[in-house]
C-alpha cells in the first residue's frame, strides 16, 4: 500500500531490503561456511572502533581522513557478509558499526530530552541542529518513558530507571546511516575518558557564544534543547529536520506493532484506508489550557480548546471522509468527562466510524505492556501513514505531525482553528498562497509584477504558491508557472452566467468605478477569489492567503506572525486612508467559515440586482465581500505591514507591499514626462515610500527594465527634485507659508505682549489683531515642512544645512490653503531669506523641549492667521528663558519685524483645530539635523546591542523630584485632576495591559539624574517582574559628546516617535504630544497612568 511505503520510505543505502508486507529487513541467504569471514570483519571492525574511542592525539590528520572514508564501505561489506553468512548483526554489533561509521569526531555533544514523545522528537532534531553547528559528534540520548524527568542525582549519560537507550524506540542503524550520507556524525556514547561539560543554552546569548565558550572541551552535555534556539536555525536546517525524522524510523518491535495495528485498521475498510483524529479533551489537557491561555504576556490564546465539543462539525467543513474509519486517539478515554462524551456524541451524529485504540489492540495485538511513549510512538507512525490526519494545533504531538504531513504532500489540518503556535519555534509550515492569473493580461506589466511576486513568494516568503488560472496550456506564463512549482487550478465557477448577466444591468453607469466591467471575462476573473474556500485543493487548510499579483514578499509568510485573533471570516485592509471599507486586494481568509458562509454569498451577490456595485461599499467582489461580511471585518483591518502600498510611507516592517495604484511604469512615466495616469498618487508615491522599495524590488524583476530605470532616477536625486521641480509653476499659485530666516538684526525688535485674557479672543478678533494690509504683505505659503526640519531643532548653535522631507513637502503642498510659494527648492539656509518688504513674524519659545516644539506649531499657526512669513527661531538647549527683549517705539513698528511672546498653550483651541492639516505635515516634516540622526542610529544599535532585537518598545516614566512637585501642585480631584502619578509604582501590569509584548525590550526613559531612586527602582522592578527586557536610557552611548537636556530630550522624542510601542504619563506634555504625532502616523500608543490628556483642551485631536 502507498500509506505504508511512506511509513517506511526507501531503504536507506546500505540498508537490507524490507520483507513484502511486514517492513522488516529481509535475510540475504548465501551459501553456508561464510561465518569465518564475518567473525574476521567483526574483529576488524571492532578494532576500528577501539582506536576511534582511544585518545585523539593518537592518528594523524592523514589516518583519520582516511578511516573516515572508508568506514562506510566496510559497514555495507560487513552487512553484506553477514548476510552472505545467514547471520544478521547482534545488536552490539550494530551499535559498534554505527560507533565506527559515525564516531570519528574528537569532539561529541549530549543533551537532555523532557516531557513527552513529540517534546522528545523536537529535542532529538534541535539536538542535532546544535551538533552541525558545533561541529561535534552527536550522541544519540536516552529516551523517557512516561515524560516524567529525572532529577539532578539520577542525570547522567547512563540515563534513570525511567529512560531507555535510543535504540529500544528507534532503529539505530537507519537513523545513523541516514545521517551518515548527509556528513552528519553520531555515537551511542561519549567517548569512555572524556570529562564531561555540562551547559544550559539560557546561559548562551547564540549557539556561536555557546560553541566559543565550550570549544576546548571534548564533550558537552546539554540540557533539554527544544524550543531554545533560534527559529532562523531551524530555518537554515530545514533538510537535516525533515530527513532526521524521516529518519527516526520505530524500532523493530514496535515497527511489528504498528504494522499489525494498521493491517486491522485497513481491513476496516472497503478501500483499505484509515483517517485518525488526535482529539485533546482530556482532564489533563485542560488544565494545561486553562494554564496555557491565562499567561500574561499580552498575546491573546484562544483556540485550545475550540470546537471540542462539536468537533464533527469541524471535519465536515474540512472534508474527512466518512466512508472509512476514524481512529480516535487520546491519552485516556473518560466517558465521566463531558467535553469527551459531547465530542464522541456530535461524532456519532455526523456519521463518522469512529474507532477507539482498544477495538485495534485487541486479543494478540493487545499492547504488550507498553509505556505512555511507547504507546504514543505507535499512535504517531499510525498517524503518518493514515489518508487523513487531524488534530489539536496547540498540541505539539498534533502540531509535529502536521508539518511533516505537509512537508511530505499529505493531507493533515486541525479542528481547533486560530493558528499553530510550534510555528514560532520551528517555522517550517509553508502558507498556502493564492493568486489569480487571466491570458487578458498577458504581455502587459503585469507578467512582470506576477512573476515578481511568484519569486519572492517562494524564495523570500517560502509559500505554497497556487493560481487560479484562465488561459492556454500552451501559453508561456503557463509554462512559467509550472517551472517554479505553482499548483494550477482551472476552476470554471458554476455562478459564470448568472454573474455576467448581472454585471451586464449597469454596465455603462459602472465603468466609471471599474474597468474591470467592460467585459464578462474581466468580471468573471476578478470575482474567482470567492470560490476560493470551496476548491478541494484547500481542504485541510485553516487560513489561506490571497494576494493581487502586484505585490512583493520581504519576509517569511508565517500565519503565528499575523497576530490574535484571527480573522473570523476574512481580513483585509486599509486602501487610500483609514477608513471602512477595505481593499481586498490582500486577504486572510478564515476557510471553513467562507466555506460554510460560501453558498449564501453566492446567492446573495446574484440576488442584489445592483449591476455588481454596492455603493458605499465599492465596486465588485470587494464592495460585495465588505458589505456582506460587515459585521466580522469592519474595525478588524489587518496590519499596514502585510498590506504595504507602495505610495504610502517606507515601512521597514513591512511584510507584504502591494503597488495598490501605480505601477512602476506609472511611477517612472511621472518622473520623465510628469504625467501619471492615478493623479497625485505617483507625486505621493515617489515622496514616500517608492524609491526605497523599488531597491528592493529590482531583484524579483531581472528581466523588466522599467523598475532598473525608476532605481536609477531615485539614485540620481532625480525623484527628490522632482516634487518642487516638476511643479514648481503650478505650486506658485497656491496657498501655503513661506518660512524665512532673517540676518542679525541692525534695529531692536517689536515686542507685543500677548496678555491671559488673549486666551478667550474670539477667532476673528484675533486674526485682525494681526492682520496687516492684505494687498502689501508677502504671500505666505504652507511649502512649511521644506525648511522646517532639522535647523529648527538646535539652528543658534549649530548652523547645519536644513534636511528637506519630500513626503512631508508633498503632503503640505497638497493641503494648501489658497496662497503662492517663494520659491521652490528652499533648501538651504541661504535660500531662507524673506522676500524684500515681506511681512514677517517672529516668536520666543520657552521651557522645555516639547513646550519649544509646541510653541513652534502654535507660531506657525499666527503665522497663518495673520498671513506673515514664519523667522525660524532659536531654541533653547536647557529650558531657561532669555532675558526679556526691549520694546521700540510706536513710529517704529510698522519697519520691524512682528515678534510676540512664547505662544505656546496661549491659543485657542478652535484656531489651533482650524489649522490642524498644517499642524500635521508641519510635524511630519520637523526631522532631527543629520548630527542628531546620527546619535539616534547609534542610540539604536545600542538597543539592538543590549536586547538582541532590532525591535523595541519605549516609555516615558516621569518619577524626577520636580514632577512630584508639580503633581502636588497640579492635582485638583474636585476639577478632574488626579492622574499625575497613578500606577507608576504598577507600571508592569500597565504594559501587559496594553499588550506590549515580552519579546520586545522596553527601552526606559526619563530625566536619570533627576529621579527619585525608589520611586524609580520600584518602577523598574515592576516591569522586570512582568518578564520584560529593560534597556535603560541612561545606558545609551552618546557619541562622546555630553548633551544638553533639550538635546536629551529631542533624542528620547524621536525613539518615542521611532518605536514600535509607547506609552507614557499622559500628564507629561511630552508623552502627550508624543501620542498625538504617533497616532498621526499610525503608531500605536497608550499612557500608563490613566484617566484623560489634559494637553487635548490646547490641541484638540485626541
Amino acid at each position: 500500500m502507498a500509506d505504508a511505503a511512506y511509513l517506511m520510505r526507501d531503504t536507506a543505502p546500505g540498508e537490507a531490503p524490507r520483507e513484502k508486507g511486514t517492513g522488516r529487513p529481509g535475510r540475504r541467504r548465501g551459501p553456508p561456511g561464510g561465518g569465518t569471514r564475518a567473525m574476521l570483519l567483526l574483529l576488524v571492525l571492532a578494532f576500528f572502533a577501539a582506536l576511534l574511542y582511544m585518545d585523539p592525539v593518537y592518528p594523524s590528520t592523514v589516518q583519520q581522513l582516511h578511516l573516515h572514508l572508508r568506514l562506510p564501505q566496510v559497514s555495507q561489506n560487513v552487512e553484506l557478509k553477514l548476510g552472505e553468512a545467514g547471520l544478521l548483526a547482534e545488536d552490539s554489533v550494530q551499535r559498534a558499526l554505527a560507533a565506527a561509521v559515525s564516531g570519528s569526531s574528537a569532539s561529541t555533544l549530549s543533551f537532555e530530552v523532557c516531557s513527552g514523545f513529540a517534546h522528545q522528537r523536537v529535542d532529538i532534531v534541535t539536538g542535532l541542529i546544535l551538533a552541525v553547528e558545533l561541529n561535534r559528534t552527536m550522541v544519540l540520548p536516552r529516551l523517557l518513558l512516561d515524560g516524567s524527568q529525572p532529577t539532578d542525582a539520577q542525570d547522567s549519560e547512563d540515563g534513570f530507571a525511567g529512560s531507555v537507550e535510543f535504540g529500544e524506540m528507534f532503529d539505530v542503524e537507519t537513523f545513523t546511516s541516514r545521517l551518515q550520507t548527509l556528513g552528519v556524525r553520531t555515537a551511542l556514547g561519549p567517548p569512555p575518558s572524556s570529562k564531561t561539560s555540562a551547559g544550559r543554552l539560557a546561559d548562551f546569548d547564540s549557539v556561536q557564544a555557546l560553541g566559543s565558550f565550550y570549544a576546548s572541551k571534548q564533550h558537552l552535555r546539554l540540557d533539554c534543547p527544544a524550543f531554545r534556539v533560534p527559529a532562523d536555525l531551524i530555518v537554515k536546517h530545514e533538510s537535516l529536520v525533515f530527513a532526521a525524522m524521516d529518519a527516526m524510523q520505530p524500532s523493530r518491535p514496535l515497527l511489528d506493532i504498528i504494522s499489525r495495528a494498521e493491517e486491522q485498521l485497513r481491513s476496516m475498510s472497503n478501500t483499505g484506508a484509515f483517517n485518525i483524529l488526535h482529539l485533546r479533551a482530556e482532564d489533563e489537557w485542560l488544565l494545561h489550557c486553562t494554564n496555557w491561555e491565562s499567561i500574561g504576556d499580552g498575546i491573546v490564546r484562544n483556540n485550545c480548546l475550540n470546537n471540542t465539543a462539536r468537533v464533527g462539525n469541524q471535519l465536515r467543513l474540512h472534508r474527512i471522509d466518512r466512508q472509512v474509519p476514524l481512529l480516535l486517539s487520546i491519552n485516556k478515554i473518560d466517558i465521566s468527562n463531558d467535553l469527551v462524551r459531547q465530542s464522541m456524541q456530535n461524532l456519532e451524529a455526523h456519521s463518522y466510524q469512529v474507532v477507539l485504540r482498544d477495538a485495534v489492540f485487541e486479543h494478540d495485538l493487545k499492547l504488550p505492556g507498553l509505556s505512555r511513549e511507547e504507546i504514543a510512538l505507535v499512535d504517531y507512525y499510525l498517524a503518518l501513514g493514515c489518508q487523513q490526519f487531524v488534530g489539536n494545533s496547540v498540541s505539539v504531538f498534533s502540531a509535529l505531525l502536521i508539518m511533516e504531513r505537509w512537508h511530505a504532500g499529505r493531507f493533515a489540518t486541525y479542528y481547533n482553528g486560530g493558528n499553530i503556535p510550534l510555528e514560532a519555534f520551528m517555522p517550517l509550515y509553508q502558507m498556502p498562497w493564492v493568486f489569480t492569473y487571466n491570458d487578458w493580461s498577458a504581455g502587459t506589466e503585469y507578467d512582470y509584477m506576477v512573476k515578481a511576486a511568484v519569486t519572492s513568494g517562494i524564495e523570500v516568503a517560502r509559500m505554497k504558491p497556487y493560481c487560479m488560472y484562465s488561459g492556454s496550456t500552451s501559453a508561456e506564463m503557463y509554462q512559467w508557472f509550472l517551472s517554479k512549482g505553482v499548483t494550477i487550478i482551472q476552476h470554471e465557477p458554476a455562478w459564470r452566467d448568472a454573474l455576467i448577466k448581472e454585471g451586464a444591468r449597469h454596465k455603462e453607469q459602472n465603468l466609471v468605478h471599474s474597468h474591470l466591467y467592460k467585459t464578462g471575462g474581466t468580471l468573471v476573473g476578478t470575482f474567482q477569489r470567492i470560490d476560493i474556500p470551496i476548491l478541494r485543493q484547500f481542504d485541510q487548510y485553516n487560513y489561506v492567503l490571497f494576494t493581487d499579483c502586484d505585490v512583493y514578499f520581504r519576509q517569511q509568510m508565517k500565519l503565528v506572525d499575523w497576530g490574535t485573533p484571527l480573522p473570523t471570516a476574512v481580513g483585509m485592509g486599509f486602501e487610500g486612508q483609514d477608513i471602512f471599507p477595505y481593499n481586498a486586494g490582500i486577504m486572510l481568509m478564515n476557510m471553513p467559515y467562507m466555506r460554510k458562509t460560501n453558498k449564501k454569498f453566492l446567492n446573495w451577490i446574484v440576488s442584489q440586482r445592483n449591476g455588481l456595485y454596492y455603493p458605499g461599499y465599492g465596486p465588485l467582489d470587494q464592495g460585495a465581500l465588505n458589505q456582506f461580511y460587515e459585521k466580522q471585518v469592519k474595525g478588524l483591518p489587518i496590519s499596514k505591514n502585510f498590506n504595504a502600498m507602495m505610495f504610502h510611507q517606507f515601512r521597514p516592517d513591512a511584510r507584504i507591499v502591494h503597488m495598490n495604484g501605480p505601477k512602476p511604469n506609472h511611477y517612472l512615466e511621472w518622473l520623465e514626462k510628469g504625467v501619471c495616469a492615478f493623479g497625485d498618487m505617483c507625486k505621493m508615491g515617489v515622496s514616500n515610500g517608492v524609491c526605497q522599495y523599488i531597491a528592493e524590488y529590482l531583484q524579483f524583476t531581472p528581466d523588466w527594465e522599467i523598475p532598473a530605470e525608476l532605481h536609477k532616477l531615485c539614485s540620481s536625486g532625480a525623484a527628490a527634485k522632482q516634487v518642487p521641480v516638476q511643479r514648481a509653476a503650478a505650486v506658485t499659485q497656491q496657498k501655503g507659508i513661506h518660512v524665512a530666516r532673517l540676518q542679525q538684526p541692525t534695529t531692536q525688535l517689536a515686542v507685543v505682549r500677548q496678555e491671559e485674557e488673549d486666551e478667550d479672543a474670539d477667532l476673528e478678533e484675533v486674526e485682525e489683531a494681526m492682520q496687516e494690509d492684505e494687498d502689501e504683505q508677502e504671500v505666505v505659503v504652507r511649502a512649511l515642512a521644506v525648511s522646517l526640519v532639522a535647523v529648527l531643532l538646535m539652528w543658534a548653535r549649530y548652523q547645519q544645512t536644513i534636511s528637506l522631507s519630500g513626503a512631508a513637502k508633498g503632503r503640505l503642498q497638497s493641503r494648501s490653503g489658497g496662497h503662492g510659494t517663494a520659491t521652490g527648492q528652499a533648501n538651504t539656509a541661504s535660500s531662507l531669506q524673506p522676500a524684500e518688504n515681506a511681512f514677517t513674524m517672529q516668536f520666543e519659545v520657552c521651557n522645555g523641549f516639547t513646550n519649544q516644539r509646541i510653541a513652534l506649531l502654535s507660531g506657525l499657526v499666527l503665522a497663518a492667521a495673520a498671513k506673515r512669513s514664519v523667522v525660524l527661531p532659536e531654541f533653547l538647549l536647557n529650558g531657561m528663558q532669555p532675558d526679556d527683549m526691549k520694546t521700540v517705539t510706536a513710529d517704529k513698528a510698522e519697519t520691524v519685524p512682528f515678534r510676540i511672546a512664547c505662544p505656546a498653550f496661549r491659543l485657542p483651541g478652535a484656531l489651533v483645530k482650524k489649522h490642524g492639516a498644517l499642524l500635521h505635515a508641519a510635524v511630519e516634516g520637523l526631522r532631527p539635523s543629520d548630527r542628531f540622526q546620527s546619535i539616534i542610529a547609534a542610540w539604536r544599535q545600542q538597543i539592538e546591542a543590549k536586547s538582541g532585537s532590532i525591535a523595541y518598545n519605549l516609555i516615558h516614566l516621569r518619577v524626577e523630584k520636580d514632577w512630584f512637585a508639580l503633581c502636588k501642585m497640579w492635582e485638583n480631584p474636585s476639577e478632574g485632576r488626579n492622574n499625575c502619578m497613578n500606577n507608576t509604582a504598577t507600571v508592569g501590569k500597565q504594559l501587559q495591559k496594553h499588550g506590549f509584548e515580552p519579546q520586545v525590550p522596553v527601552v526606559v526613559v526619563t530625566s536619570f539624574p533627576d529621579a527619585v531612586p525608589n520611586a524609580l527602582d520600584t518602577s523598574l522592578k515592576s516591569i522586570k517582574s512582568s518578564k520584560y527586557n529593560v534597556v535603560l536610557g541612561s545606558e545609551l552611548v552618546q557619541l562622546g559628546e555630553e548633551l544638553s537636556r533639550e538635546e536629551n530630550a529631542l533624542v528620547d522624542y524621536y525613539l518615542g516617535l521611532e518605536a514600535e510601542k509607547f506609552t507614557g504619563n499622559s500628564v507629561s506634555t511630552f508623552t502627550a504630544f508624543l501620542i498625538l504625532e504617533r497616532r498621526w502616523l499610525d503608531r500605536q500608543s497608550a499612557h500608563y497612568n490613566g484617566g484623560n490628556i489634559p494637553l487635548n483642551s490646547f490641541f484638540p485631536f485626541f
